[in-house]
C-alpha cells in the first residue's frame, strides 16, 4: 500500500483557526479543521502544478517561512470554503465556486503563479 502524501505545512492550525474566527488551538475541532486545512493545501498545490520538476521541487521546498503569501491567502479562502461548505446545506445553498472546485478568489491570487497556457 503506497504512503499517503507528505503535506506541507503552509499555513499553520493557529493560523487557519484565527481565519475560521474559532480561536486559539483546543482540542475541540482540531481533527476537523488540520484535515480540512490538509485537503485546502493539496487542492491549492494541486491547481498550481504545472507538471515541471523544477516547479515541483521549488513548491515542495516551501516551508511557512518561504511561501508565497498569495499561495497562504488561497490556502485559507479555499479551507473557508471546504470549512462552511460540508455538504449538509439547505438544498440550494452551494458555494459559487471557479473551475468547478476552487473558491471564488483563489484563481485571481495564484494568477501570476500559474504556466500559462498557449492558445
Amino acid at each position: 500500500m503506497a504512503s499517503p502524501p507528505i503535506i506541507p505545512e503552509l499555513v499553520t492550525l493557529e493560523q487557519a483557526r484565527v481565519h475560521l474566527r474559532l480561536g486559539p488551538v483546543t482540542a475541540l475541532g482540531h481533527d476537523d479543521v488540520q484535515s480540512k486545512l490538509d485537503q485546502a493545501t493539496m487542492i491549492i498545490l494541486g491547481y498550481l502544478d504545472r507538471g515541471d520538476d523544477a516547479w515541483t521541487a521549488e513548491m515542495q521546498a516551501w516551508t511557512i517561512d518561504t511561501v508565497p503569501r498569495e499561495v497562504q491567502a488561497a490556502v485559507l479562502l479555499q479551507l473557508g470554503d471546504l470549512y462552511r461548505f460540508r455538504g449538509d446545506d439547505e438544498a440550494g445553498a452551494a458555494p459559487a465556486r471557479e473551475r468547478g472546485y476552487l473558491a471564488l478568489g483563489v484563481t485571481a491570487l495564484l494568477h501570476r503563479l500559474r504556466d500559462p497556457a498557449c492558445a
